[in-house]
């Protein structure tokens, strides 16, 4: 593999501080194993790192006391590609090679651990050959499908909305690439919402892979039911259920068995493990109920959500799919006299907001105050990179666990 390691540089080389810009975000610290490769590279990194141009002059001046990297070696070097244009393949390439390499080895290690322990080392390494596969954009693909999908939703609407027309208004539905965070203090609702949007989507014939960490598959199947037959939660969780409410339940069950939900309450879910399950059922959306549950406490909070949030980014581009990802908000905003959220409010809230297309926060002022009506809950569209920022106010069944739009009373 040295050769691929020094045509990586010599493209690099030609390509000087531009390209590395570009492609230098895929190289890790473990990308080259050559270590005059790895030598040429880090003093590339420190040119970048301030911003200053590097070319085969530049770098013979560099190390012209060294050694191995010789005005003739790097001559030599740079006659193998004198074109960044196939530095991504050449990656390409290198990747596969050490992601053989690692698979290889950890099975050959499967003796010395469980089977799930290696199942759970292969998907972290599926995951970092995932993250690490280079950028191959192209301008005219790209711009195709822009104008495809342009006209696809002129003649047919938009592709994915939430069923909830006061709410699409703001947002316009669900977009292809964007994570959508969604907030809320316990109880508040933002399980109901997402399953609300999970069913209208599923009813559209989308397929909805719904990461449940906090409940279980079965109580989530609960809501989903609620959901369909308008029958209170409460009733069916207590199994106080008349003759008619069972079979209004039992053609809802089958109903749903035959729609695109796919529902994973797995402990312990890890990123990867996601993205791949993901890809496995070519999923269009993915919502992940909630983020705060993916805590695993080994490292500060802030930057495991960042990281968690990072991730969720990445599959969201890589699979061309939305994410709604739900999360909790402080308890400090119990303690304010105005108890609309902000996005200060969220747990980890810098980490959130940079790696979120969009900021949902709901609020439902009954909680805090009863003389307030209980059929009200307000969305506050706080973050939105491709449209307005204001609040929504949706009529909220909290017996049945359903949004509708505010003015209708009902779903549209």
């Amino acid at each position: 593999m040295k050769e691929i390691e020094e045509r990586i540089i010599a493209g690099l080389i030609a390509g000087g501080l531009p390209a590395f810009k570009i492609y230098g975000q895929f190289i890790g610290d473990d990308t080259f194993s050559d270590p005059t490769c790895k030598k040429l590279y880090n003093r590339m990194e420190g040119f970048a790192s301030g911003s200053k141009e590097f070319n085969l002059v530049t770098l013979g001046e560099e190390f012209k006391q060294d050694p191995v990297i010789s005005i003739e070696y790097l001559l030599r070097v740079s006659e193998l590609e004198f074109s960044e244009s196939s530095i991504p393949a050449n990656l390409q390439v290198l990747q596969d090679h050490q992601f053989r390499e690692n698979t290889t080895r950890l099975a050959s290690e499967q003796k010395l651990i469980t089977a799930n322990e290696l199942s759970d080392a292969l998907q972290t390494e599926i995951w970092k050959y995932q993250q690490g596969l280079p950028n191959t954009w192209n301008r005219e693909h790209a711009f195709r499908r822009v104008l495809d999908s342009i006209e696809y939703d002129m003649e047919h609407g938009v592709e994915m909305t939430t069923g909830l027309i006061d709410l699409d208004r703001v947002i316009g539905g669900l977009y292809r690439k964007e994570v959508t965070f969604v907030g809320a203090r316990p109880s508040h609702g933002k399980t109901a919402l997402a399953v609300n949007v999970a069913s209208h989507l599923i009813n559209k014939g989308k397929k909805v892979l719904y990461i449940d960490l906090e409940s279980g598959d079965e109580p989530m199947m609960e809501r989903f039911i609620c959901y369909r037959t308008g029958i209170p939660i409460m009733n069916i969780r207590r199994r106080l259920l008349t003759t008619n409410q069972l079979s209004q339940i039992i053609r809802a069950a089958n109903e749903l068995t035959s729609l695109p939900i796919t529902i994973n309450d797995q402990t312990g879910i890890t990123i990867g493990k996601i993205y791949n399950q993901a890809r496995q059922i070519n999923a269009d959306v993915i919502i992940v109920d909630y983020l705060n549950c993916q805590l695993s406490g080994k490292i500060q909070e802030e930057a495991e959500l960042g990281s968690l949030m990072q991730g969720y980014q990445t599959i969201s581009k890589d699979l061309n799919v939305p994410i709604w990802v739900l999360g909790q908000l402080n308890r400090k905003i119990e303690d304010r006299t105005d108890k609309i959220p902000r996005i200060a409010d969220i747990r980890g809230s810098g980490k959130i907001e940079e790696f979120s297309t969009n900021i949902i926060l709901l609020h439902w002022p009954f909680v805090y105050d009863t003389t307030k009506l209980p059929n009200e809950n307000f969305l506050y569209v706080l973050k939105q990179k491709h449209g307005p920022v204001e609040p929504v106010k949706l009529h909220w069944d909290a017996p049945k666990n359903k949004f509708a739009n505010a003015l209708q009373g009902g779903n549209t």
